[in-house]
């Protein structure tokens, strides 16, 4: 009686943890979406404070040397339609640790951007949340027009401003055609461009 009472009561208590193990499953399947919801909303509100950060920088440049940074790439021009990445020379110019002789200068050595301990990789690179330097452009050609390139099709977005700032957001793309198939980590959601998921400073 009691060796069949302790198996009885052994097998109940290895039931009872597979149900207890079955509930913690589904209760980590339902919550996994939503904590994924959370980062990712949380890595837009970084990037798009980010993104306005580097589009003032750029700003106070200006205001500073009544010019852009003189550079041999970044001209609004079509060549360049999609943008330049951000790039540890820019960083470096931007946060006043630049040479003076460089093409890319800042001859006064002015602090534009505060970057905090984290916010460059080991090369410099200003990195989005999602870890591709953020993309910029400015108006060389004064007319207060940047004409950037976001639907993938060769038609450029006119945008009434002198600096463009920009995270290519979660889907990391360029592209401006959903052909990276089903919503996912690295695609766009089925029935959208790849960068309508951008963050932009303007």
């Amino acid at each position: 009686m009691h060796g069949r009472s302790r198996t009885f009561r052994a097998a109940f208590t290895l039931i009872e943890l597979l149900v207890v193990i079955a509930i913690i499953a589904i209760l980590v399947g339902l919550l996994f979406p939503a904590v994924k919801r959370a980062l990712n909303s949380a890595k837009r509100t970084k990037a798009a404070h980010e993104v306005t950060q580097l589009a003032t920088a750029f700003k106070a440049y200006y205001d500073e040397y009544h010019r852009w940074p003189t550079n041999m790439v970044g001209y609004d021009t079509d060549e360049f339609a999609t943008g330049i990445e951000v790039l540890a020379p820019v960083v470096k110019m931007l946060k006043g640790e630049s040479d003076p002789a460089s093409v890319l200068r800042n001859a006064k050595l002015l602090p534009f951007l505060d970057l905090g301990q984290n916010a460059t990789n080991g090369v410099g690179s200003y990195l989005d949340p999602w870890g591709k330097p953020y993309k910029y452009m400015l108006d060389y050609n004064q007319d207060n027009i940047l004409h950037i390139e976001f639907t993938g099709n060769f038609e450029k977005t006119n945008i009434n401003a002198n600096v463009g700032v920009w995270s290519r957001g979660r889907d990391q793309s360029d592209r401006g055609a959903d052909i990276t198939g089903p919503d996912g980590e690295n695609g766009a959601p089925d029935g959208k461009s790849d960068w309508e998921d951008d963050i932009r400073s303007w």
